[in-house]
C-alpha cells in the first residue's frame, strides 16, 4: 500500500485486507477455492494489472465464488498461504477483468458465505465492515499524537496501548465501534491519544455489591482513587464507570427509579485522567494501583463489551487460583496481571432480568497495575502494537530489532532471530506448561500479551485478562465448595481438546505467526528461519518438560499437523456469539528441528 493514494482509498484497502484474510483462511482455502499463478495472462489481464505485476512481481490469486458463479482476482506477494499474504492490487472481477469497487467486493464475499450457509445476505455485517473502514479513514486523516516517539516509560506504555491502529488482522471488522458518535469516537478510542475522567455515581450501602481476594476490598480499591472534591453523603459508596457508559446507565428505567428514590446519586465526571487501553473499555492511570475494566455497551468488533455477572465471578476465582499456582516462580520472566476484585450495583429487583441489566451496566473488574518498580526495570509494550501493520511508518517490531542490531553490531537477520527467540521462549514455555502440566488455558492473543522490553529485547512476558483464562475440565472437576454460579462454572471449563484449540490458535496463529510475518518483512529466507526458531523453542520445551500429553500433541505440531484456526468471520456471518466460534484447519508452517523430525519418523 502506498501513501500517495487518497485516505478514503487507503481505508478501503486496509478494511478489505482484513476481510480477505478471514475469507481465505476460514473458507476459500478450506474448500480449495483458490488458485495461484505467477505467469501474466497477456490476453485477459487489464493494463493496470500488468503494470502492477511488472512493478511488484508476485502471484495472481484467483478466489472462486461458486455460489455466485463468479471469481475475484488480485496480485499477492507469494503463494505461501500458511501465514499471511500481502495484497499488492485491488480486486478484479468479471469478464473481461475489471477493477471492482470496495462495496462490490465486500458484498460478493459476504453474499458467498451467506449462500453457502443458506441464509439471507447479512446486511448487519456489511454495516460493521463499513463502520470499521470509516474509523480507519478518520484515524488516517488525524495522524494522531500517539504515533509519535515516546521516551518516558509511562508514555511509552500508553503509546503502545494506542498503536493497534488497524486492529486484529484476521477479523472482518477489526475497528468497528458501533455506538460511538464521531466526537465520542475520537474522545474515547485509544488510537487518538485522549485522556478523560471517570464518571462517578454513589449508591446506598445496601445496594453496593463487591467481592475481593481477601487482601483489599473493591470499595478500598475505589476509594484509593477518589477525587478530593467528590461530595459523598455519609454511608454512600462511590462507584466509577466509563463516562460513555454513564449515559447508557442513566437511560435504564430501573436506574432512573433509583435516582428518583435517592438510592443512587449521579456525581458526574471527576478526578484524574485515565487512558483507554487497546480494548477501549479497560482504563489506565499511572497514578492508580489498578486498571478499571468496566462494562461498555458499545459493539466493538463483534461483541457488546459488557461484564456479565458470571464473568465477574470467574475473573476473581481464576485470579485466586492462578495466584495459588505460582507460575512466576517456575518462570521468573512471566508476570500475570491478576484481577483481585470487582464491584457493581445490585438493586435487588423482583424482575431478575432487569436486575441483571443494572448489575451488568455498573459491573467493574479491577486489574493489578504496573508498579513504579515494574516500569523502572522494563518497558511494557502490547504485542499487538509491535506485530501489526503500522499505517504511519515502519513496523515497530522491526524498528526495535534494528536498534538491537546496531547496539550489538549484528546484521538485521541475525538480530531478528535472537530477538524472536527471546520472545518465543518467554511466551511459549509458560503457556504450554500451564496447559499441559496444570490444566490452565491461557488466551495469549496479541492484545492479551505484553512484552517487558529490556535493552531493546523482550526480557519478560506479561499476560492479562484473567476472565479469558479457562480450565481443562478433566484436570479441574466441578468445585462443589465454591460459591460460583452454575453458569460461571460451566463457562470456565473446557474439554482438553477445546482447550488445545484455544491455546494453539492464540499462541501460534494469532500471536507468533503474526510476529514472524511482520519481523520477516517480506523476506522469505528470514521467514523460514524464524519458523525454524519456533520449532526449536517447541523442541526445547519438550526436553525441559517431558510428558506423554505434551509429546503427543507437540510432536504432531513439529511433524506438520494442521493447526486450529478460529472462524472469526464465519461466526459473524451466521450471527452467533463469539463463544460459539469453531475452528478450521490451517496449514502448519513451523519448521521442525532435525532431531525432532528424526524422533517423529522413528516413533
Amino acid at each position: 500500500m502506498t501513501y500517495s493514494v487518497p485516505v478514503s482509498v487507503r481505508a478501503e484497502q486496509y478494511a478489505l485486507q482484513s476481510l480477505l484474510n478471514c475469507y481465505l483462511r476460514e473458507h476459500a482455502c478450506v474448500h480449495q477455492q483458490i488458485d495461484f499463478s505467477d505467469q501474466p495472462d497477456q490476453q485477459h489481464w487489464p493494463l493496470e494489472l500488468h503494470r502492477s505485476w511488472r512493478q511488484h512481481g508476485g502471484h495472481l490469486l484467483r478466489i472462486d465464488l461458486p455460489q455466485q458463479a463468479r471469481s475475484l482476482s488480485l496480485l499477492v506477494d507469494s503463494n505461501d498461504f500458511s501465514a499471511n499474504l500481502r495484497y499488492l492490487t485491488q480486486c478484479y472481477g468479471g469478464e473481461p477483468l475489471q477493477a471492482l469497487p470496495f462495496a462490490t467486493v465486500t458484498r460478493q464475499l459476504v453474499q458467498e458465505l451467506c449462500l453457502h450457509f443458506g441464509q439471507p445476505l447479512n446486511e448487519e455485517l456489511l454495516g460493521q465492515i463499513d463502520n470499521s473502514r470509516d474509523f480507519i479513514g478518520l484515524l488516517l486523516q488525524q495522524a494522531p499524537y500517539c504515533q509519535t516517539t515516546q521516551t518516558d516509560a509511562v508514555d511509552a506504555y500508553i503509546s503502545s496501548e494506542q498503536q493497534m491502529s488497524l486492529g486484529h488482522a484476521f477479523h472482518p471488522a477489526p475497528k468497528a465501534r458501533v455506538g460511538f458518535d464521531p466526537q465520542q469516537l475520537q474522545h474515547y478510542s485509544p488510537e487518538f491519544g485522549s485522556a478523560f475522567q471517570l464518571h462517578y455515581f454513589a449508591v446506598a450501602p445496601a445496594l453496593f455489591q463487591q467481592a475481593d481476594n481477601g487482601q483489599i476490598s473493591a470499595a478500598q480499591m475505589i476509594n484509593q482513587d477518589l477525587p478530593q472534591a467528590l461530595d459523598i453523603p455519609p454511608g454512600f459508596q462511590p462507584i466509577p464507570c466509563h463516562p460513555w457508559q454513564a449515559g447508557y446507565i442513566r437511560s435504564l428505567a430501573p436506574v432512573q427509579q433509583l435516582l428518583a428514590d435517592g438510592q443512587l446519586l449521579d456525581l458526574g465526571p471527576q478526578g484524574k485522567p485515565f487512558y483507554a487501553t487497546s480494548s477501549v473499555r479497560t482504563l489506565y492511570s499511572p497514578d492508580s494501583q489498578h486498571f478499571y475494566k468496566g462494562s461498555l455497551h458499545i459493539r466493538l468488533t463483534n461483541c457488546l463489551r459488557k461484564n456479565a455477572v458470571y464473568e465477574l465471578e470467574t475473573a476473581l476465582y481464576l485470579s485466586q487460583l492462578l495466584e495459588q499456582q505460582q507460575l512466576p516462580q517456575v518462570f521468573p520472566d512471566l508476570q500475570l496481571l491478576l484481577e483481585p476484585g470487582w464491584s457493581t450495583v445490585n438493586p435487588q429487583l423482583a424482575n431478575s432480568e432487569q436486575n441483571i441489566l443494572v448489575q451488568e451496566a455498573f459491573a467493574m473488574i479491577f486489574r493489578a497495575n504496573f508498579s513504579t518498580e515494574n516500569l523502572a526495570s522494563y518497558s511494557p509494550a502490547v504485542a499487538g502494537s509491535l506485530f501489526s501493520e503500522n499505517p504511519f511508518g515502519p513496523n515497530r517490531a522491526r524498528t526495535l530489532i534494528g536498534q538491537y542490531a546496531r547496539r550489538h553490531d549484528l546484521a538485521f537477520n541475525s538480530a531478528a532471530l535472537r530477538w524472536f527467540q527471546h520472545y518465543a521462549e518467554r511466551l511459549c514455555q509458560p503457556v504450554l506448561y500451564a496447559y499441559f502440566e496444570r490444566g490452565l488455558i491461557f488466551e495469549p492473543h496479541l492484545q492479551n500479551v505484553l512484552l517487558g522490553m529490556q535493552g531493546d529485547v523482550p526480557g519478560k512476558v506479561i499476560l492479562r485478562d484473567m476472565e479469558g483464562t479457562k480450565l481443562v475440565r478433566e484436570a479441574w472437576p466441578l468445585d462443589t465448595d465454591t460459591a460460583l454460579s452454575a453458569q460461571g462454572q460451566k463457562a470456565m471449563r473446557y474439554s482438553r481438546e477445546k482447550g488445545w484449540q484455544r491455546v494453539a490458535y492464540c499462541l501460534f496463529i494469532n500471536n507468533l505467526f503474526q510476529a514472524i510475518f511482520y519481523i520477516a518483512g517480506g523476506d522469505p529466507i528470514l521467514k523460514h528461519q524464524l519458523r525454524a526458531v519456533l520449532g526449536e523453542v517447541l523442541q526445547d520445551y519438550l526436553q525441559r518438560f517431558p510428558s506423554s500429553h505434551a509429546s503427543e500433541v507437540l510432536s504432531g505440531v513439529l511433524a506438520g499437523a494442521p493447526l486450529p484456526n478460529k472462524t472469526n468471520l464465519l461466526i459473524r456471518v451466521q450471527k452467533q456469539a463469539d463463544k460459539e466460534a469453531g475452528y478450521v484447519p490451517l496449514s502448519n508452517p513451523i519448521v521442525a528441528p532435525l532431531c525432532a523430525t528424526a524422533e517423529v519418523s522413528n516413533a
